[in-house]
């Protein structure tokens, strides 16, 4: 068969993602925080756009209560003066006196004493003033120092051979973030040229450092080396730490037989281990905690429906500067620049709709979230219904790619706490007259509170529990119950019953 290279016409239709509606499905996944950084580059990128900083749209009830300060304390828009020989608090000679030395050391900026008045006598009131950029007050604030860091300060100061030290910060840069050292001496030896004796002799010493339990190579030594630093590292104790698999299965005769002692001094041995720190590397690089940002306030109104507010804090409120293009336009540019003007008005439109567009799909998002899981908002998360994202999907007629953008990073307000928007969607449990109207968030909660509910005598099992659940109309599995109770992290039956005769005495 006889093949040629010819060129052919198709004509197809077809969707393309344009940078502008790329741009439009990235901002719908946003969060408040990120899309505000996201806001703040267009910004610095787009002369047409502006920031408006308008004062706070919120009602009254939604500001914090702000005290009036009697007359007394009214500022009246003077510098405070001398009263009964008292100086006043902007005197520069008394400010230096409190602080033990010159504003030149405290401030970066210059800091002068203001002149003579016109009169040609001294001022009263002597000013303080400030020249060049403003102080960063984050450059006075001692950051947090890293486990490496506090580690490798203490091996200074504690290891004087050059070859000790070197071997010392060898080992540090191998201790994990958990602050535990899983690597083989052998392999640090064969790297530092050095024989394993020595290694270990500088790792027992790290392991003396702060944080208490730090190098440890197995949890069972990282509480032992915290037992020692409390001088609680008797051979009971020690016995106890070498059989922790024991205690995580509560099996408390067993370790009380190991151990040779009664069940109260067990008892007390489990819960000094317990109050021990597993994981002395989490004191450090921790991560900055994150405030979240409501995007939706739920209330109740009188007659008792729902009434759905945008955060208005929470959306960048972005202008576009028209009279500015009109102005650059009118200047008779040249081609490449008044391309540049026109694809930056360009970008700025879409950039507003899109931000408009995002607020309204949050809004009718968190509107069927509402309306199908109204019962939550009144009795709690036990009534929470099953809600998938093609159902909410199929009421606003949009993709459920595009609920799934939207539910993610985004948070309701209530007043029973502030809840992501994927903490509504679950999957269904049947029912037994054959309806799924049980989600899984729900039963979660009924299996934990049914366990919570027990005694020594009455510790339910997975089939119990599954039999209970039916009785109230929910068509559940054993397995399926054993699935919920341990993503709720709770032990089986035969493990709570151990747990609570050893409690209890019994």
């Amino acid at each position: 068969m006889a093949q040629s290279i010819k060129l052919q016409l198709r004509q197809t239709q077809g969707l393309a993602l344009t940078p502008q509606l790329m741009q439009s499905i990235k901002l719908l996944q946003m969060g408040s925080l990120e899309l505000h950084q996201f806001i703040q580059k267009e910004i610095e990128k787009n002369p047409l756009l502006e920031l408006n900083n308008a004062t706070d749209e919120f009602p009254e009830e939604r500001r914090g209560q702000v005290s009036e300060k009697p007359e007394s304390e009214k500022s009246t828009g003077e510098q405070p003066r001398e009263l009964d020989g008292q100086t006043n608090d902007w005197d520069i000679k008394a400010i230096e006196e409190r602080l033990g030395t010159s504003l030149e050391n405290v401030f970066e900026s210059n800091v002068q004493q203001s002149g003579n008045n016109a009169g040609g006598t001294a001022s009263n009131s002597p000013g303080i003033e400030f020249s060049g950029s403003a102080n960063d007050l984050e450059a006075y604030v001692a950051s947090q120092q890293s486990l490496r860091e506090v580690l490798t300060q203490q091996a200074t100061l504690t290891f004087r051979q050059n070859d000790e030290l070197r071997i010392a910060r060898d080992i540090i840069d191998l201790i994990d973030g958990d602050g535990y050292f899983r690597n083989d001496l052998e392999m640090v030896a064969k790297s530092a040229n050095a024989e394993i004796t020595t290694v270990a002799d500088v790792l027992e010493r790290i392991q003396k450092f702060d944080p208490p339990g730090v190098g440890a190579r197995n949890l069972a030594e990282c509480m032992r080396l915290q037992l020692i630093e409390k001088n609680r590292l008797d051979p009971a104790m020690r016995i106890f730490t070498e059989n922790l698999e024991l205690l995580a299965r509560r099996d408390y005769a067993r370790l009380a037989q190991l151990c040779d002692v009664d069940h109260e001094d067990l008892i007390d041995m489990a819960r000094e281990i317990q109050e021990l720190e597993p994981r002395p590397g989490d004191l450090f690089d921790a991560a900055p905690v994150q405030n979240i940002i409501a995007d939706v306030f739920v209330t109740t109104n009188n007659d008792g429906s729902w009434q759905l507010e945008l955060n208005t804090q929470a959306l960048p409120k972005v202008l576009i500067n028209r009279e500015y293009y009109a102005q650059i336009k009118d200047l008779g540019l040249e081609k490449a620049d008044k391309k540049f003007m026109i694809d930056n008005l360009q970008n700025a439109n879409w950039l507003v709709a899109s931000l408009d567009q995002r607020a309204r799909t949050i809004l009718k998002v968190a509107t069927q979230i509402v309306k199908h899981q109204d019962m939550f908002f009144l009795k709690g998360g036990e009534f929470l219904k099953p809600l998938t994202l093609k159902m909410v999907a199929e009421e606003i007629e949009m993709h459920e790619s595009t609920i799934s953008r939207v539910t993610s990073n985004k948070y309701l307000a209530c007043d029973r706490g502030i809840f992501e928007f994927k903490y509504f969607f679950m999957s269904g449990v049947g029912g037994t007259d054959g309806e799924a109207s049980f989600g899984g968030q729900s039963i979660r909660l009924k299996i934990g509170n049914l366990i919570a509910a027990e005694t020594k005598d009455s510790v339910l099992s997975d089939d119990k529990i599954a039999s209970l659940l039916s009785n109230e109309g929910i068509d559940i599995a054993r397995r399926t119950v054993t699935k919920y109770r341990e993503s709720l992290g709770l032990l089986s039956s035969i493990q709570r019953r151990r747990e609570k005769k050893a409690l209890g005495g019994g």
